[in-house]
């Protein structure tokens, strides 16, 4: 069987793979390879757009000053998609026609729409759910298809289901097949996208914004009051082309309150402390190595005063569970990111760190065996067997190897034991960070000051010049001032 499996993949790869993407037509032999492909028991995406054309872009690199390279100039091409399982026809966006029927299709990404294989964005003429959940509430224009690297995106999403995070991203692995030419092993995924019954839940009048690096690639951003001046905050809703600058000016407005408050202390009042410590959680679990701007989703349910800043959802798996000897996965993602992480973790007002600590010990004791009982039963799941094959077709398409199936099973057992072992190690040090809840030292107030330039807070974060009567936060210990003169 394995052999027959050999044998017909080189064929594909002989007799499809190395096309351009001039237009042409199918001959009756590729027509039959192709058939071959949509048997092996991944979904098949289909698109075929009009005159054959595929989407194209410009790169371009970011100016002085900021970093990353882009691209420009994507285009929208019309066209249909369909998906098939076997002979079964699961859907169809019928023939393009404005506004009725079919989608465009456009190349997607910053870095990886340089790569040899693109990831694309399928923008339906008329919502429907691609994923075929049975549920209007799933309906949506907006889909994704993404490169993928063996079962990271399903780790990654497995550890944000067990964090119980507002947004996991729907998605299932398939093959695409673009105008006739196989394309390769791709997830079809929902996007970071407002959509109050499925996606992201924030009302008409509320903001979803990114920290991001590539803001010099977009229409509006709005820089930050205390961190890095190259990434800037950006907005996916409203979407830009419509923002007002009203509300530019409110967020503007939101973000130095919110920035404020994580140097006095204030925090709690504008962010939710436990959405960002799961976030956080989530990253030091799995590893990211995105730590410079990347992917930082951010919420904020509307404008009044009586909702909070959130972190609704993890996003990218491609850079999860780096080889154990990589200086990332020997790192918390907390000490090295260009976020508010740092001035919380390093803040008079304890209650982010509190919640971290909290999180982790709740969760550890179960957490790692429910992770290697689920891999597991992924391993002997369904899914096994066609993506052991499709990994392999894939490996050929683009003459980049790729972990097979089963070996990305055992490195997911490997990693999560091992990064326990380490997490547990390390986060003593976090608790030590606590203050206690008792009082350490009793001073008069002219000697609080006494000690090299250590600042002095009050119990709200309050930064103070002088002590005050009563109690004082000093080197993370709580100090009883009996005279403040």
């Amino acid at each position: 069987m394995k052999r027959s499996i050999a044998l017909l993949l080189a064929f594909i790869a002989v007799s499809v793979f190395g096309q351009t993407h001039a237009p042409r037509q199918i001959t009756g032999r590729e027509d039959t390879i192709l058939a071959k492909v949509r048997a092996m028991g991944l979904p098949v995406v289909e698109i075929n757009t009009v005159n054959r054309e595929f989407p194209h872009y410009y790169s371009i690199d970011a100016p002085e000053g900021c970093y990353g390279h882009s691209i420009t100039g994507a285009t929208k091409v019309p066209g249909r998609v369909t998906i098939s399982l076997g002979d079964s026809l699961m859907f169809d966006s019928g023939e393009y026609e404005e506004d009725v029927s079919g989608m465009r299709v456009n190349i997607r990404g910053n870095y990886t729409a340089r790569m040899p294989k693109k990831p694309y964005k399928v923008k339906l003429e008329k919502k429907n759910d691609m994923l075929r959940r049975g549920d209007v509430r799933f309906y949506d224009k907006n889909w994704l298809l993404l490169t993928t690297q063996d079962i990271k995106a399903d780790v990654g999403s497995k550890v944000a289901e067990m964090l119980g995070m507002p947004f996991v991203a729907a998605f299932e692995h398939v093959n695409l097949i673009f105008n006739g030419e196989y394309k390769g092993n791709y997830l079809l995924m929902e996007s970071v996208r407002r959509n109050t019954d499925c996606r992201i839940n924030i009302s008409k009048e509320g903001y979803l914004f990114e920290y991001d690096p590539y803001f010099w690639n977009e229409d509006v951003a709005v820089p930050s009051d205390i961190l890095e001046s190259y990434v800037q905050y950006t907005f996916k809703y409203p979407d830009q082309d419509e923002i007002t600058e009203e509300q530019i000016e409110q967020f503007s407005e939101m973000i130095h309150r919110v920035e404020s408050s994580v140097l006095d202390g204030s925090y709690p009042e504008y962010v939710n402390v436990l959405s960002f410590a799961t976030w956080l959680l989530a990253h030091d679990l799995l590893g990211f190595k995105d730590w410079r701007g990347c992917n930082y989703f951010l919420t904020k349910y509307d404008y009044s005063d009586t909702t909070k800043v959130e972190m609704p959802c993890l996003w990218d798996f491609d850079s999860v569970m780096p080889d154990t000897t990589d200086w990332f996965a020997n790192q918390w993602f907390t000490k090295h990111n260009y976020f508010v992480f740092r001035f919380l973790f390093n803040n008079p007002n304890q209650a982010f760190l509190k919640e971290y600590v909290r999180l982790y010990d709740e969760l550890a004791p179960t957490f790692f065996d429910e992770m290697d009982a689920w891999l597991e039963d992924l391993r002997h799941s369904e899914l096994a067997q066609p993506m052991e094959q499709a990994i392999v077709l894939d490996s050929i398409r683009w003459k980049e190897a790729r972990k097979p199936f089963d070996e990305s099973i055992e490195y997911a057992h490997k990693w999560f034991a091992w990064r326990k072992k380490w997490i547990d190690q390390h986060i003593v040090e976090y608790r030590q960070m606590i203050i206690p809840t008792g009082i350490d030292v009793v001073l008069e107030g002219r000697d609080i000051f006494g000690e090299g330039n250590a600042p002095v807070y009050n119990l709200q974060g309050q930064r103070l010049s002088r002590p005050q009567k009563g109690i004082n936060i000093r080197n993370r210990r709580k100090v009883v001032v009996r005279d403040n003169r």
